[in-house]
């Protein structure tokens, strides 16, 4: 038995003593070898570098190094230089590595953790992986031109790293606005852009500024494939990303100024065998919409009180889109209809006992079918000719348009003006315990911008301090008792909606939090509801933790002081199965 494995501390055995640590002096004594060159027996040389190492801190550091230095079947193992291949991203933090290895400090920040986490996978070193992904996982908000978010996200999924993989794409996700501005979307593959481009749930300001983030990686690599030998896998990437572009792009949900102006884009130019049609079908789409639009609003101001042609109102485009999305085409003739709204409920209003500002990105506005008609419409084709351009029956215009449509061009999470509204609570701290904010805001169903009908209303209610059920008494049979008030500590909000009609929506809520002035979204989640003649009210409760908000931790709270809470809504339809 050699004297190492028969060591005991001798104040052990005799029962008393202290056992001191000076544990932090000897890695301060050990962090003096690294790259010197007078006690060194093995030479690195990576890319024009030549590191000094020692091959026993090497070999109790990596197995890979170990099994390198001291395996006979290994030529490395003889020699005293050993030259290593690195990409030329790993080569420039290779001395940050090493160091690593010597003293067990690193230094990392966005642009350098992946090369980083690419040596210590390579080299099998557990500890500086961990460190890597707990650095990248608590890390994902950057800026623009230092975001490398996207480049995490498919290591991880190469490497199978799958805490770091979760982390990374619900950021993404939720953050896909941003992300798409930053550098690093322009170097991802086509496989991963395909990824999150097919997805229904990322958030984007709008359709149009996703393709256009779409175009801008395509026509880059086009410039790519012009300049390089590799010409034929580059032509080959962007094939299939058109080819997803024209089957997954949503350009039905596209205004009809937005479509107008795609048709002399660059990208449809270079593909219009891709795009040409799908663009087009979206375009007689809108005109058919506008057209009938058109028709209700003039049966409405030529019919004022004849209630069958009356029954063409504000909810008639509405309803028969929940027809639609129910999959029961039905005529226009057909389509059920409901009184309009009442012109007091003409304006957004907030509840008296709001706690902060509430701004409403629809428009300031209800829709009313009493508004006047904005835009010429004289030149549009009629409803028949408008069917034609589809090639369906004209009296199924609605019906079996939208249907197909339904199937496919549900709307992802859209933060533009028409899609969502935000609340905002400052100085939440203060806020009285039960305290509630609300809203009334307007949804559209489909793109058409002209059709001022086809827009769903919600009323919304925030919680942010907790909901209080008042004090009451319970009536029974042998005797009352009383129920004191009680406060059910949660972030709470209520979508109510203003009308009976079946609807089935995805109601998207996100919290937004702020790092470094950047504002992006902390947390987000979507409920699938169905709204009815018995459910007009939807509650989503513990949107954040209660204790989280109300804590000392600012995760879910911007401002100068970390002091404001904010979320945004969105409310989108759904498709009915």
């Amino acid at each position: 038995m050699s004297g190492c494995d028969s060591y005991r501390p001798i104040n052990s055995c005799w029962g008393y003593g202290q056992q001191m640590d000076n544990s932090h002096s000897t890695i301060q004594k050990l962090s003096t070898l690294y790259c010197d060159p007078e006690m060194s027996d093995l030479q690195l040389v990576v890319g024009d570098k030549v590191f000094h190492t020692h091959k026993l801190i090497l070999s109790i550091s990596s197995d890979v190094l170990k099994t390198m230095l001291t395996s006979p079947t290994w030529p490395e193992s003889y020699k005293d230089q050993i030259v290593l291949q690195e990409d030329p991203e790993c080569v420039e933090v290779f001395g940050d590595f090493l160091h690593y290895l010597y003293t067990g400090r690193i230094h990392m920040s966005h642009l350098t953790v992946l090369p980083i986490l690419s040596l210590a996978d390579k080299y099998n070193i557990g500890d500086l992986t961990s460190l890597c992904i707990d650095y990248m996982c608590s890390h994902c908000v950057a800026t623009k031109h230092t975001s490398r978010v996207l480049s995490w996200y498919t290591y991880a999924t190469m490497c199978g790293h799958k805490q770091l993989e979760r982390v990374c794409e619900e950021y993404i996700v939720w953050n896909f606005q941003f992300v798409i501005q930053t550098d690093d979307f322009l170097s991802i593959s086509a496989e991963i852009l395909v990824h999150f481009f097919q997805s229904p749930d990322v958030v984007v300001k709008s359709e149009l500024s996703l393709y256009q983030a779409i175009k801008k990686w395509v026509m880059k690599k086009l410039v790519i494939k012009d300049s390089s030998e590799s010409a034929k896998s580059v032509s080959s990437a962007v094939q299939f990303v058109v080819r997803t572009i024209g089957k997954h792009t949503r350009f039905t949900l596209m205004t009809y100024s937005e479509l107008q102006s795609l048709q002399d884009d660059g990208l449809v130019e270079n593909f219009p065998h891709i795009l040409a049609s799908p663009i087009k079908a979206a375009l007689q789409v809108h005109i058919a919409q506008r057209n009938l639009a058109h028709q209700n609003k003039t049966n409405i101001n030529t019919n004022p009180t004849n209630s069958s042609t009356s029954s063409l109102s504000s909810s008639s485009s509405s309803s028969s889109y929940s027809n639609f999305l129910q999959c029961e085409g039905r005529s226009v003739g057909e389509i059920s209809t409901e009184s309009p709204l009442d012109g007091s409920k003409d304006r957004l209003t907030c509840s008296d006992h709001q706690l902060g500002s509430v701004h409403n990105h629809h428009s300031a506005k209800i829709p009313s079918t009493s508004r006047n008609v904005t835009g010429d419409f004289s030149s549009l084709p009629s409803n028949n000719q408008s069917a034609e351009l589809l090639n369906i029956s004209p009296s199924r215009t609605l019906s079996t348009q939208w249907s197909a449509a339904a199937r496919y061009d549900l709307p992802r999470i859209y933060t533009c003006d028409s899609w969502c509204t935000e609340m905002v609570v400052p100085e939440v701290a203060k806020i009285t315990p039960g305290d509630v904010l609300g809203a009334f805001f307007s949804t559209p169903v489909t793109g058409c911008e002209e059709d001022d009908s086809c827009y769903w209303d919600w009323h919304i209610d925030l919680y942010p301090k907790g909901v209080t059920f008042k004090k009451c008494m319970m009536i029974g049979m042998l005797e009352n008792r009383e129920i004191d008030e009680v406060l059910y500590k949660t972030v709470r909000l209520t979508v109510t909606s203003n009308t009976s009609e079946t609807r089935k929506v995805k109601i998207s809520v996100m919290v937004i939090g702020e790092e470094e002035g950047l504002e992006y979204v902390v947390r987000g989640l979507t409920k699938t509801c169905i709204f009815d003649d018995n459910h007009v009210l939807f509650n989503i409760s513990d949107i954040i933790p209660y204790t989280s908000l109300h804590g000392d931790k600012p995760l879910y709270k911007i401002g100068d002081k970390r002091d404001t809470f904010k979320i945004t809504v969105v409310i989108r339809p759904a498709l009915m199965v």
